[in-house]
């Protein structure tokens, strides 16, 4: 997991596009034309810029705004502790795909770094859906602990608010 994280501004000549693709933050600049406030890359193409330049607008550049500045500096710390906390999650908590003649097994294994919390050993029809277990496991695992226990201890109604209020994304099934 990088430790660094890259950004910049559009006058790196680096597109939206590209930073994405490489891992870097790129900040679009303001353009105000003919009294329009453009953000480079984003509402404004460079091809559509230098038209308005060809055009004669009225085009003046400025400095990002600070709280833009501030949003991409947050976004950037939320995306390393997210990748932190699901590291921290892989590490306190187990997840094995087994085959057994020729049928796929999921055992999953929480912990809360010390003691041991739940184990589930269960079927699955096929390796794609023992993945799909594994990945929704790792990123739900409160949820799934705090519905299990709820079960086991007669609790339904509680299980069912429990499953009901998680908030599963595509990305839990990928």
């Amino acid at each position: 997991m990088p430790r660094v994280a890259v950004m910049t501004d559009s006058n790196s000549g680096i597109t939206q596009l590209d930073g994405k693709n490489m891992g870097v933050g790129v900040m679009p600049m303001p353009f105000t034309i003919d009294g329009k406030i453009y953000y480079e890359d984003i509402s404004l193409s460079r091809e559509e810029f230098f038209q308005m330049m060809a055009d004669d607008k009225n085009i003046l550049s400025s400095q990002p705004a600070p709280a833009d500045l501030l949003e991409m500096w947050d976004k950037a710390l939320e995306k390393y502790r997210q990748a932190l906390r699901q590291r921290d999650i892989k590490q306190d908590n187990d997840v094995k795909l087994k085959t057994k003649n020729s049928r796929s097994y999921v055992e999953c294994t929480i912990n809360d770094g010390k003691n041991q919390l739940l184990q589930i050993s269960m079927y699955a029809p096929n390796a794609e859906q023992a993945s799909v277990v594994k990945n929704v496991f790792y990123n739900n695992t409160d949820v799934i602990y705090q519905a299990v226990v709820a079960l086991m201890t007669g609790d339904k109604k509680t299980a069912l608010n429990i499953i009901a209020a998680a908030d599963f994304s595509r990305e839990d099934f990928i």
